[in-house]
């Protein structure tokens, strides 16, 4: 019967509701609080099946986007899973956001490694179907305003799709001001669209302000961009060039977002500033093929190849992390910051950033 329960339809259950668990040890963050902020107050069991009856269906692009979900975990599981479960369990998450495979240790690993984000749908894969459409619309000579608005609307549906959350819809909703100023021929810096997103997303939701993911979104994109900016009017030959670029934005997000990933996670890792060159263009050829996959199933020697490509590289973003196994050095647990230490450390951070303007 789940195959029924699709995304968007109403049930009617009897079901067995209770309050999330709440810690009250100190410095460990308050579960129930943080879901109520999400939008999720009660949870609740169902003791069987038969007491669950459909009652509505979605609307039609909630049916769509559910029947493409089972359509990118069915390719999936035919063309990526038959090389081993984990590597399936790692492309559906980077491609539609569903980490329901992921075991536990897995995470963890990834956690430790700092590189977590890679398989957690956000800013980057955004990125990623952008220049893979701007590409792809190239190519059949579509340019200019028609593709930018094409893009916008890959970019939109796509968002739809996924099951990752506000995360996408903040990267989806800065892509896509910064594709309506191309349309418009307004040319803006990325950190305008940034900023007017970041406006946008708090004035339609104040309480995001305390919710993490949005902190890390535009925290990191704020890093990136100043990263970017310094690696482009540095004197860096072009042969290193990548290399180096990385290798800022990298450091510039882990310098960033150093408190926030000791508050929210009590954890705080070195190993991402290498592991992080291998990890990003893995979890890129992840996305590209586990796509091809998606839209291939039908064409067995391209799905077969497709779905393999996926596998090789799912294996190498899991096998990147298995430095801090060989340097646990690397990682280290810490007790959450407290605020008077974070504005500290923050101010201290506008003040070498407006001193080395």
């Amino acid at each position: 019967p789940a195959a029924q329960w699709l995304a968007g339809r109403t049930i009617a259950a009897t079901a067995t509701f209770r309050r999330p668990a709440r810690y009250l040890d100190e410095g460990v963050p308050d579960f129930e609080r943080d879901l109520a902020i999400a939008g999720t107050t009660l949870f609740a069991s169902v003791k069987s099946a038969l007491l669950v009856e459909v009652t509505a269906r979605g609307s039609p692009l909630e049916e769509a986007a559910a029947r493409v979900r089972q359509h990118v975990r069915h390719a999936i599981a035919r063309w990526v899973a038959t090389h081993d479960p984990l590597s399936a369990a790692i492309a559906a998450a980077v491609l539609i956001g569903d980490r329901s495979g992921l075991p536990d240790e897995v995470r963890d690993r990834l956690q430790a490694a700092g590189t977590y984000h890679v398989i957690a749908i956000s800013g980057g894969n955004i990125a990623i179907l952008a220049g893979f459409s701007f590409a792809c619309f190239f190519l059949v000579g579509i340019t200019g305003r028609t593709a930018a608005t094409l893009t916008l609307a890959v970019l939109i549906l796509y968002a739809e799709v996924v099951t990752a959350g506000p995360s996408v819809w903040r990267a989806t909703l800065m892509a896509a001001l910064y594709l309506i100023s191309r349309i418009l021929d307004h040319r803006t810096p990325p950190w305008q669209a940034m900023a007017v997103a970041a406006t946008f997303v708090v004035r339609v939701n104040p309480l995001d302000v305390r919710d993490a993911g949005f902190i890390l979104t535009f925290g990191a994109t704020m890093a990136l961009l100043e990263g970017a900016r310094r690696t482009m009017t540095a004197r860096v030959p072009t042969r290193v060039r990548w290399v180096v670029a990385s290798l800022v934005a990298s450091a510039a997000a882990e310098i960033m977002l150093l408190p926030v990933s000791a508050a929210a996670f009590s954890r705080v890792t070195a190993a991402g500033l290498v592991l992080n060159l291998l990890a990003v263009p893995l979890m890129t050829v992840v996305q590209m093929a586990a796509m091809v996959v998606s839209l291939a199933d039908r064409f067995g020697t391209v799905a077969s190849l497709a779905g393999w490509l996926a596998h090789l590289a799912a294996h190498g973003i899991l096998w990147s992390a298995t430095l801090v196994d060989a340097a646990p050095w690397l990682t280290w647990r810490v007790a959450p910051p407290g605020w008077p230490l974070v504005v500290v450390y923050y101010s201290a951070l506008a003040a070498a950033r407006l001193s080395h303007r």
